[in-house]
């Protein structure tokens, strides 16, 4: 590496240097010992590969002013990079001779048929787009840009090798306002990930003596002759594989994405926007991030002035407390959405009303897990298939190709165990078809008249087609609950209700347990006594019925 002289004396303020290492390539080593927190590499930001410093040498190549704003700031410094291949000696040559040598694999260099050992996941479908984004620019450019790529040599293999480059060993700074600062460092390039150091901040942009300077920190201690390590930030197998090249096993920070889009109006929009204040994902400016979206954001569709569409887009995360987290938000869009569908002026105060809906988080639980078998439905084997075929050690892009698909899969069997959970609590005291149990009746009647939701048509809006049912509150258990709740909802907003008590018995008996009011009916808040005689409460709104369990399900299909 005598040939990188130049880039050593970028170093020699700092405490490592560059090595082969077996199993890495290269990667950097430190020449003392560094405790954690302490500087591994400093660079001035001016000897970095950024968008302004392109920019300042296309503009000195009479590119027009109007294309230099145009072009993104990554094609900005991917064009800088292949000039200077061809330019004079110094740093910055000898740092793309390196690169040159290097082998540079990502997602992008797989076949087709490579690529299909993924399928099930985004990750084919975003190869190929971003591959055909960088040859359409540069078809685009290279007509625009004639006697530029002519004069140095610039071709669409080396156009999208320096797009790989750029995307596998860069760091993007959160800047204010959301924008991205994209940074080549020479030298920050060489160092390898660890997930360990992830959330460290041991690469920063700090400012000395005026000047803004990219320093990279390390994450612990280190010892004279250790390889050094920083985080790519907290990115998936996936992610990892298409900008890095490589996958992580049991990667921490593995995840999926769901998308969904909602229609809006002018009434929900505002709700909706609400909702989306509580989404989990404010990054920091001055973060190191590797996806150019948060984890969880709310897209506003525009339509002319008005919005009518709103996407939700979350990455659900393979750690469970977070994932559970994830779910109970999208939970809640999925309730708003229903809300607006069947209320086209609804407001904030009927979102309020509704909230505590037993029956219609059923249906949204029920909902979202409909969406996650869907997205699961589309791998082709199962997970323990995958698990097996990982453990007969076959090629290193079947192994990253099954480390992508075995970190999504875990997380989708993840999130329905959990939705799973979340139902089977529910369905503790709620039956199918919006069934309510005598314990759950009295808190569901008590909603106002307009956010009341225990109607049998409404419970039933889950189902597709057009039902009619008998009664708006059917009750099963004659408790003290299911009476109160039975009795409530009749008196105070003239629902019709069915009361089902199995076995059936007006009240308790010395001998048997149960019956209308419970089983010790004087302690109860309903007394059981003043039942007889008295099962028509509201013209005839109440009914207790008195049937073998075979009958009533008869009944109830």
């Amino acid at each position: 590496m005598a040939d990188l002289a130049s880039l050593h004396a970028l170093w020699d303020a700092s405490c490592v240097r560059l090595r082969e290492l077996d199993g890495y390539g290269c990667g950097m080593v430190c020449t003392e010992d560094v405790q954690k927190g302490g500087v591994l590499l400093t660079l001035p930001l001016d000897v970095c590969w950024t968008a302004a410093t392109a920019r300042r040498i296309l503009a000195h190549s009479a590119v027009d002013a109007e294309l230099l704003e145009a072009i993104s700031d990554a094609t900005a410094i991917v064009l800088h990079m292949l000039m200077e291949i061809k330019g004079l000696d110094g740093f910055r040559k000898q740092h793309m001779a390196f690169l040159q040598r290097s082998k540079v694999e990502t997602l992008l260099d797989w076949s087709a048929a490579e690529l299909k050992r993924l399928q099930g996941s985004k990750w084919p479908m975003v190869c190929e787009a971003l591959r055909q984004d960088i040859l359409s620019e540069y078809q685009e450019l290279s007509e625009i840009l004639e006697e530029l790529f002519q004069a140095f040599e610039i071709t669409a293999e080396k156009f999208l090798w320096a797009h790989k480059v750029l995307l596998s060993r860069m760091v993007a700074f959160l800047r204010e306002g959301g924008s991205r600062l994209l940074v080549l460092g020479p030298g920050q390039d060489m160092f390898n990930h660890s997930h360990e150091a992830v959330g460290s901040e041991d690469v920063v942009l700090e400012e000395r003596e005026g000047l803004e300077v990219l320093v990279v920190r390390a994450f612990k201690d280190f010892k004279a002759g250790e390889q050094a390590f920083y985080s790519y930030s907290p990115a998936s197998n996936g992610r990892l594989l298409l900008m890095g090249g490589f996958t992580l096993p049991d990667n921490p920070f593995d995840s999926v994405e769901l998308v969904l889009t909602f229609p809006v109006t002018a009434y929900s929009a505002p709700l909706f926007e609400q909702l989306a204040a509580g989404l989990q994902s404010v990054r920091k400016p001055g973060a190191v991030v590797m996806e150019e979206t948060e984890d969880e954001f709310l897209a506003m569709g525009e339509e002319s002035t008005e919005a009518t569409e709103a996407s939700l887009h979350v990455r659900l995360a393979g750690e469970g407390s977070a994932l559970g987290g994830q779910l109970e938000r999208i939970v809640a869009f999925l309730r708003l959405d229903e809300l607006s569908r069947c209320n086209p002026h609804l407001t904030s105060e009927l979102v309020a009303v509704s909230d505590g809906d037993v029956a219609a988080r059923r249906r949204n639980l029920e909902r979202l897990r409909g969406f996650l078998e869907q997205m699961a439905a589309q791998y082709e084997r199962p997970l323990e298939d995958d698990e097996a075929a990982l453990a007969t050690s076959p090629s290193l892009r079947e192994v990253q190709a099954l480390q992508v698909l075995i970190g999504e899969k875990r997380i989708f069997r993840k999130a329905l165990r959990l939705l799973d959970e979340k139902l089977g609590w529910l369905w503790q005291g709620l039956g199918p078809r919006g069934v309510l149990t005598g314990a759950l009746a009295t808190a569901v009647a008590r909603r106002s008249r307009r956010g009341l939701n225990f109607g049998a048509r409404r419970l039933a809006s889950v189902s597709a087609s057009k039902r009619e049912y008998d009664f708006d509150l059917f009750t099963i258990g004659g408790g003290s609950g299911g009476v109160r709740g039975s009795r409530w909802a009749a008196m105070q907003y003239g629902a019709k209700v069915a009361l089902a008590e199995l076995p059936f018995a007006i009240v308790s008996t010395k001998h048997e347990a149960g019956g209308l009011g419970g089983p010790e009916p004087k302690s109860g808040r309903v007394s059981a006594r003043g039942v007889r005689g008295r099962a028509n409460w509201t013209k005839g709104h109440l009914l207790a019925l008195q049937s073998s369990l075979p009958e009533f399900l008869h009944c109830m299909h």
